[in-house]
C-alpha cells in the first residue's frame, strides 16, 4: 500500500504540480485504486494464461492417448480379422 500512495503521489505531483496531490486527496485515493486494479487484472490475465497452457497440454496427453488406442484397437482388429478369415477358410477347406 505504501508503495501505491508514494507512487500516486509522485505521478500527479509530476503530472500537475508539486503539492497537487496533497490538495486533493480524492485524485491520490483514485490513482491507488486504478493501481490496484491494474496489479489484479494483471494478476488474473497471468494466472488464466498459465491455466490455459496447462489445459491446452492436458488435452494434448489425452488426445495421444486417444491416438495409441486407436492404434491398438486397429490393430488387434486386424488380427481378429485375420484369425477370423483363417478359421472361415479352414472350415470351408473341410466341407
Amino acid at each position: 500500500m505504501d508503495t501505491y500512495l508514494a507512487r500516486a503521489i509522485v505521478d500527479i505531483d509530476k503530472r500537475l504540480g508539486d503539492g497537487y496531490a496533497k490538495q486533493h486527496p480524492e485524485l491520490i485515493s483514485s490513482c491507488i485504486m486504478s493501481q490496484t486494479f491494474d496489479y489484479n487484472n494483471t494478476s488474473i490475465t497471468a494466472a488464466l494464461y498459465e491455466l490455459s497452457e496447462k489445459l491446452h497440454e492436458f488435452a494434448s496427453s489425452i488426445m495421444d492417448d486417444v491416438e495409441k488406442q486407436e492404434t491398438v484397437r486397429a490393430a488387434r482388429g486386424d488380427k481378429c480379422r485375420h484369425h477370423l478369415e483363417r478359421t472361415e477358410n479352414a472350415n470351408h477347406e473341410r466341407k
